[in-house]
């Protein structure tokens, strides 16, 4: 039962956010309180249950993988730079339509992808670019470099496949509001440095991953810090956008009360309509239910997030979707902390996870996804002999 522990607590934890959006969602929309709940619990339930299905059907098996790659002369190396030169093609075929054609093909400056009527909001796409496609095809390279005992010639190929692939994502992306660019360049970031740790780390020079991770972050800061400083997709000036914020802030934190709703913050339109405007429950929550609700709902998130990272597992940099699987609990922490940081007039504007419907189904996806590997992981464990987990 002890070994089912993070699994339980996460998922108490699940439905304590789901409770709390819904309340947000009653109290701020005027929304009938028995239909948002049907809305967001079938929402979530059908995020869980997907990401269960497909993790049954589309898991590989390990003996299977390494039984095809031996059959076969391409490696896994090879087998990314095809699709590296697939991608390239894409890219230069994409870039000479929208020159052609720029009212009927845009891929690269909107919020959507548009081909001809048909229009793709890249919204949607974020989550499955950057917490699945990436973390596999990195996880992809890595596991080609080992394969090919990290010889230096294979490593510069290896340095360039990243590199286009991160090149790519930020064109493909770069349309989207400054939060979701830094966003993905977090994740990236760390899910290259899993990639390292679970492959590289013991096995190469120390100073030529200190010389990549630094040339890498250097890239990521200059595309981020460009983007800052041209303003891009800021719709208020800075600012004036932050010194609103934090005075919102401070007039919720003076005027809630130990215990109960604070009436005279539920009356005052600017402070609703404040709250309306970011689904935060935990501003809603010192709002409604005083300090004691605070001080719960940041307990829980605390706990949530530790729950989390123990579903990586005791050995799970062992697994193999070690990368792919801290990625996703990276994505989980970031909303945690800079959406807590987001909640006190911090200018990072992260939602708290399970806040708004498209949060709340990718947040299922992922928490479903830890639960997976982990669950697999024990059987995993369970299948090896002592000895064999005393040498790990």
């Amino acid at each position: 039962m002890k070994r089912f522990l993070p699994i339980i607590i996460s998922l108490v934890c699940w439905v304590i956010f789901i409770a709390l959006s819904t309340l947000n969602a009653v109290l701020h929309y005027k929304a009938n309180f028995i239909m948002i709940l049907f809305v967001y619990v079938l929402f979530a339930g059908a995020a869980m249950g997907a990401t269960f299905i497909c993790w049954k059907i589309f898991k590989p098996r390990t003996e299977v993988l390494e039984k095809s790659t031996d059959d076969k002369e391409l490696s896994y190396l090879d087998y990314s730079m095809e699709l590296i030169a697939n991608l390239a093609f894409i890219i230069l075929f994409c870039c000479l339509m929208q020159l052609q054609f720029p009212n009927y093909f845009d891929v690269f400056f909107e919020r959507y992808i548009q081909i001809g009527s048909l229009r793709i909001n890249k919204f949607y796409m974020f989550p499955i670019v950057t917490y699945l496609i990436i973390p596999l095809w990195f996880n992809l390279i890595f596991k080609g470099l080992k394969e090919k005992n990290f010889d230096n010639n294979y490593a510069s190929s290896a340095i360039m496949q990243i590199l286009i692939i991160t090149l790519a994502s930020y064109l493909l992306m770069m349309a989207l509001p400054n939060s979701w660019c830094l966003e993905l360049a977090i994740i990236e970031i760390l899910t290259v440095a899993a990639a390292i740790r679970k492959y590289i780390w013991k096995k190469w020079s120390k100073k030529k991953i200190s010389i990549f991770m630094i040339g890498y972050v250097y890239f990521w800061g200059f595309a981020l810090i460009s983007r800052f400083n041209q303003g891009i997709r800021y719709t208020l000036p800075l600012s004036t956008y932050l010194n609103t914020s934090i005075n919102y802030v401070k007039m919720i934190f003076n005027g809630s009360l130990l215990v109960g709703p604070s009436s005279q913050l539920l009356k005052n339109l600017d402070i609703t309509q404040f709250l309306a405007g970011r689904n935060n429950y935990i501003l809603s929550g010192l709002c409604q239910g005083g300090w004691i609700t605070f001080i719960a709902i940041i307990i829980t998130l605390f706990v949530f997030l530790c729950s989390t990272y123990r579903l990586l597992g005791k050995r799970g940099i062992s697994n193999d979707y070690y990368v792919l699987c801290k990625a996703v609990w990276c994505g989980l922490a970031l909303r945690v902390i800079f959406g807590t940081l987001y909640s006190f007039g911090i200018m990072i504007p992260f939602n708290l996870p399970f806040s708004n419907n498209l949060s709340l189904c990718i947040d299922t996806m992922g928490l479903g996804l830890l639960i997976c590997n982990y669950y697999s992981s024990l059987h995993k464990d369970k299948a090896l002999p002592n000895d064999n987990k005393t040498n790990e």
